[in-house]
C-alpha cells in the first residue's frame, strides 16, 4: 500500500472515532480517554464557513494537518468510507451537509448539476454578445456552439434543448416547459 493510501486510512480511522453525524452536521465525540481534548467542545458542531463550503482542520500526531471539507466527512460518517469522486450538493445548497443531499458523483455529473457559468447570467449555457444571445452547452469536455439568437428566450430554449438530448436522465434544464 502506498503512502498516501496508509495516511487516508488512518485519517478514516481517526475521522470515525471524533466525530459522529446528526441532522446534516458532524460533532465531536465525547472523548474523555484524550487529554488533549477539552470536554466543552463534547457534541458541538465541527467546522467553519470559508469559500461557500464548511470545513474543519484536523491534527494527530504522525500525520500532517489535514483541512476536510465537511460534507466529505459526512459522507464517511453515512457509509464508513471516503468517496470516491465528487461529492455532489443535490439541492446546490453547499451548506446542506444532510446525507440525503449527498451523492457520490464524478466531476462531469457534478459540472451538470451547477448554476450559470458566467457572473450575473441568468440562465446556465446562454450569454449575451452585443445585442445578440448565444448559447453553447458543454458535453464530454467539448464546448458545442448552439446559434446566437436575437431572443433570450430563444437562446435559453437552443441550450435546454441541446441539454435534454444530450445529458439525458442527468439534463438540468434552465426552465421547464415541454421542449418541441
Amino acid at each position: 500500500m502506498n503512502k498516501n493510501k496508509v495516511a487516508e486510512a488512518k485519517w478514516r480511522d481517526i475521522i470515525l472515532q471524533r466525530f459522529y453525524y446528526k441532522d446534516g452536521e458532524i460533532l465531536y465525540k465525547d472523548r474523555p480517554d484524550c487529554p488533549q481534548f477539552s470536554p466543552r467542545h463534547a457534541h458541538k458542531p465541527v467546522g467553519r464557513i470559508n469559500g461557500g463550503y464548511k470545513r474543519c482542520s484536523q491534527v494527530c500526531r504522525g500525520l500532517e494537518k489535514r483541512n476536510f471539507m465537511v460534507h466529505r466527512i459526512v459522507w464517511l460518517l453515512n457509509t464508513g468510507e471516503w468517496p470516491e469522486h465528487t461529492i455532489d450538493h443535490i439541492d446546490k445548497n453547499p451548506l446542506n451537509n444532510k446525507f440525503e443531499n449527498l451523492r457520490d458523483v464524478t466531476q462531469a455529473v457534478n459540472n451538470d448539476n451547477r448554476g450559470p457559468y458566467n457572473k450575473g447570467g441568468k440562465f446556465k449555457g446562454v450569454y449575451q454578445v452585443g445585442g445578440k444571445w448565444r448559447s453553447q452547452i458543454n458535453h464530454n469536455k467539448e464546448k458545442i456552439s448552439l446559434g446566437q439568437y436575437h431572443c433570450l428566450f430563444q437562446a435559453v430554449k437552443a441550450y435546454d434543448k441541446a441539454c435534454v438530448e444530450l445529458k439525458g436522465v442527468r439534463a438540468k434544464p434552465n426552465l421547464n416547459y415541454t421542449l418541441d
